[in-house]
Formats: C-alpha cells, structure tokens, sequence
C-alpha cells in the first residue's frame, strides 16, 4: 500500500550489471532448450471430413504415426503408420487386427490423404490428427535377439518397430531392438495378425502393464516383459503379450527434457488437484487410472486450448 515503484522489464539498458555470479533474467541468458519447436516432432490437427478424398496438411514435421478419432461420432481410434505401410489400420479401443482398406489413410511428406471412409473422412465430421515424427527412414536393428525393423527419431525420443517373434517354445524371452538410445518411458505393443489387446508398459514399473484397449485398471505382468527394457531393445517373453512366430508392431516413447515426459501421481480427491510438473507446456497429455476401473483420456492444445480443458 502506498508504495512507488520503478520496473525495468527489459525495454531498455540496466543501469547495473548483475551481481557476480548471476545473470539478468531474458532470453538470451536462458539455456538453448534440446527441441525449440515441439511441432517439427509432434502436433495435433484437427480437419472436417468431405465425404470424399481430401489432402490433410501437418503443420512443420513429416509424421510417420497418424491416430485420427472422429469427435462428434462413436467411430474407432485408427492408427496409421508409415512402418506398416499405406492404408493399414489397427484401432486403439478394440483387439481387432491389423486391416487394409484403400479407403483409409496413406501418409505423405506434408502430412496425409484420406479415402471416404466414415472412420477419417465422413462428411461434415470433425476429426483430430495427432501424428509423430519418426525419422526419415526404417531400418534393420540388430541389438536384440531378434533382427526388427526401426524407424527412430532419437532427437524426439519415439521410435516405431516392427519384428516377428522368435520361433520357440512358450517361456523363452525375447529381446527386440527399439533404436531409442534411450530407457523407453512408454511402450505400447500389437499382435497384427491376432484379436489380442494392446499391452503397454507404463513409465519405468515393468512389474505391470496397462491395455490401451480397456477400462481396465493395471495388472499385474509377471515376466511378461522378459528380460526387462533398457536403452536399447524392448523384453517381451513368449507365450504372454505374443506367441511363438508372430507379426508385431510396438509404439516407443522416451523422455526428452522440455519435450516429453512420463510419470505418476496421486489424486486427492479435490477440485483443487496434485500441480504436475512436466517441464514445458504441453501439446498432448494422455492419462488412465492405474488401480480402478476407468477410462484413457486424451486431451490437446488444439480443441480446447490451455487451462480450463475438459474435451
């Protein structure tokens, strides 16, 4: 009350230096952050179907993971991938497997093009894309005891891999390389050619697993993961999530300061929540219930802005 104040907010020179061992707070004194644009890696785009074909464009990366949802429509989450190839979908909330349809998606430099399907294109739908940049190329990986195919993006901590288990007897486990560079702080994995749920371990607690597929709260895995993950393969041990020579499609994500990040919390019960800190301000947040029943939910930047979320 009643005081005076006088505010340099940077529009012109200090008259001081700072004192020894500080430094004045822009900028230009901040650390360079290891990704300045999270959209050359990652977005969230929302388009209105046509009932026809049409060219979706994704702002600033050339995505190699597109998952589209209808938002006004009880329709599928359909995943795309450049690793599977063209027109090939598996859809997040059902165990289905893998199918070819040329009315779906085929992925382009700039983003993707869709076919008449009422899933991506239905006419006067509306639809989020949240897609991820997996690199520029697939490539054979040989770090575990499986050969897999990789297309990895390590700047960005996400890689795509594709492997066909081992041909052995139940029990024996199975070490797949992912590409990362990095300990994964989420793995989600899809039998192709089999109805079977999507397994997904969740930050860096392998004694459990969650279905992206399903309420369902998280179950105890066992030795499902095998050997366990590390910097460079995933575990899976056969006869759990996979059985003896099968075609498998894994989604990895490893943390990256100021870019993504993975984790835990309590809730307590309060309209005024646990504050988690992430480091950065997101673009997309995915959480689920890990001791109940309760469904996953997907929030983003694009349709409800920052704050008061609750699409």
């Amino acid at each position: 009350t009643n005081g005076a104040w006088s505010v340099n907010f940077g529009q012109r020179a200090f008259k001081y230096s700072a004192p020894s061992g500080y430094k004045a707070l822009c900028t230009t004194n901040l650390p360079d952050p290891t990704i300045a644009d999270g959209s050359a890696h990652f977005d969230a785009t929302l388009y209105t179907g046509n009932g026809s074909t049409q060219s979706i464009s994704v702002a600033n990366h050339s995505p190699d993971l597109v998952w589209v949802k209808s938002r006004n429509d009880t329709t599928g989450h359909r995943w795309f991938d450049t690793v599977r190839g063209d027109y090939k979908f598996l859809e997040s909330n059902s165990t289905g497997t893998e199918t070819t349809n040329t009315n779906q998606i085929a992925i382009t430099s700039s983003g993707f093009n869709t076919g008449s399907s009422v899933n991506t294109n239905d006419n006067n739908d509306t639809y989020v894309a949240w897609t991820w940049d997996a690199g520029s190329s697939t490539a054979s990986n040989t770090d575990g005891s499986v050969t897999s195919q990789v297309r990895v993006n390590q700047t960005a901590g996400f890689s795509i891999v594709s492997w066909t288990s081992s041909n052995s007897s139940q029990g024996t486990y199975d070490s797949i390389g992912h590409g990362l560079n990095a300990l994964p702080g989420l793995i989600i994995t899809k039998r192709r050619a089999v109805a079977d749920s999507w397994y997904s371990a969740h930050g860096f607690d392998l004694t459990q697993f969650g279905k992206l597929n399903s309420t369902d709260a998280f179950s105890n895995a066992g030795t499902a993961w095998g050997d366990g993950h590390t910097s460079s393969v995933i575990g899976m041990r056969i006869g759990n999530f996979v059985n003896p020579n099968e075609a498998m499609i894994a989604y990895c994500f490893a943390p990256v300061a100021g870019y993504s990040a993975f984790g835990s919390y309590e809730g307590n019960g309060s309209n005024d929540g646990p504050f988690i800190y992430t480091g950065f301000k997101p673009a997309f947040l995915m959480l689920k219930r890990t001791d109940g029943t309760a469904a996953w939910y997907m929030y983003d930047y694009k349709r409800d802005g920052y704050n008061a979320a609750n699409k």
